[in-house]
């Protein structure tokens, strides 16, 4: 599991697109992972690039790339890899 010192996600970049972007360049699967149990096995089998988190922020939910524990609703995978070294937030249009 990769986790960043403060330093390095201070020197992230950040990438932030919509949930249609999202779905045309990483392709998640439909399905949302549960943060226990057997759900929770699979993610942790997966590698670090491929998982997403569903995350309760402020105003809305967000969903991020990697693993997140904080606030954390569920995981994705993705059938193509992201960029574990940068932040990439995915929001949802409200409309």
């Amino acid at each position: 599991m990769d986790t960043k010192s403060l330093e390095e996600l201070l020197m992230t970049q950040t990438t932030i697109l919509t949930d249609d972007v999202w779905h045309d360049q990483y392709e998640p699967e439909e399905r949302m992972y549960e943060t226990y149990g057997e759900d929770m096995n699979y993610i942790n089998s997966m590698p670090d690039n491929y998982v997403w988190t569903l995350v309760d922020g402020d105003e809305d939910s967000v969903v991020v790339n990697g693993r997140a524990f904080v606030n954390r609703i569920g995981y994705y995978v993705s059938k193509k890899p992201h960029n574990t070294n940068d932040l990439i937030v995915v929001e949802f249009d409200a409309s």
